[in-house]
């Protein structure tokens, strides 16, 4: 007979193995059970075979219990119920409360709470949690910690408002986050392109929504960096990178024969670029046609 299935805890006997899960188990009961087989049996079962001791109440520590490493797994296993990671995120212990934060899984309203907490691991793990919900995203990209509002501004789920926002911050690293992000607006990514730190320009220069206009002014630097970037993006107009192509700095052109949008008779004509590293980034590029990429091979070896 299955161990646990004639357990006087209908919860028990519900996770066993091969047996429907109940839709909310109250994590608590787990600690009431006498035998920890069939504590292991109800983790397994609950979580997704993550876990492999059994599970205490959160009032303890992490560490302290036999429980810990389960309730840390649970934390983050995108498996785990909603009922389990909002008992999970009343936790004694801030990093299983860190771990919830950043569960993909986490309902909105627990991260909303979790949000308004005091700890700032915990609101780093809220604001880049994609499941955020919009007013907790708002509420953080206010936080005083540079590192919580990077976190909303690299949020691939972040609204563009706040994204605005954010591109004006006075914290070079989060407007570098702000500019990195795929969902930043083109008049954003276009301002930040003149930014005051260079690396928020170079990321601006990339960015596939950066207008052409600066991309074209970019083209035109002395600072090989932002030739570079402008040849890096994928976003690039093919007569950029026809005249990137024979660009003096051999760092430039490897960077035209690496962009996988790169025109393939541009490609084939990096081939026969005199500087190696600039002919084999062509080679490995997916866009080159195969009968050029054969006829290469066939030359050189």
């Amino acid at each position: 007979m299955t161990l646990g299935s004639q357990s006087s805890n209908q919860y028990v006997r519900r996770a066993v193995p091969g047996r429907p899960l109940a839709p909310a188990v109250p994590v608590d009961l787990l600690a009431q059970a006498n035998d920890s087989a069939v504590e292991l049996h109800c983790c397994r079962e609950i979580w997704g075979g993550t876990c492999r001791t059994p599970v205490g109440p959160p009032s303890w520590s992490h560490g302290q219990h036999p429980g810990a490493k389960a309730q840390l797994a649970a934390a983050e296993s995108r498996s785990s119920l909603p009922a389990v990671l909002g008992y999970l995120s009343q936790s004694d212990d801030p990093t299983v409360r860190q771990f919830v934060s950043g569960n993909p899984s986490c309902p909105p309203n627990i991260l909303e709470g979790l949000g308004h907490g005091s700890e700032w691991a915990v609101q780093i793990g809220v604001a880049s949690n994609t499941s955020s919900p919009v007013a907790a995203l708002k509420l953080l990209s206010k936080s005083e910690n540079g590192i919580v509002r990077s976190a909303v501004a690299g949020n691939p789920a972040c609204p563009v408002d706040i994204l605005a926002d954010l591109s004006w911050d006075a914290d070079w690293s989060v407007r570098c986050s702000v500019v990195r992000n795929p969902a930043c607006p083109s008049d954003a990514v276009g301002r930040l392109s003149c930014d005051s730190s260079l690396d928020v320009c170079y990321l601006a220069v990339e960015h596939p929504a950066c207008p052409a206009a600066v991309l074209g002014q970019a083209a035109r630097q002395d600072d090989p960096f932002f030739r570079g970037a402008v040849a890096s993006n994928p976003a690039c107009p093919p007569a950029l990178l026809e005249h990137l192509s024979q660009d003096l700095e051999e760092d430039v052109r490897c960077c035209v024969a690496e962009n996988q949008s790169c025109p393939p008779m541009i490609l084939e004509g990096l081939l026969f670029d005199l500087r190696p590293d600039v002919s084999a980034a062509a080679v490995a590029n997916p866009s080159l046609p195969k009968a050029a990429r054969a006829m290469w091979q066939l030359a050189h070896y």
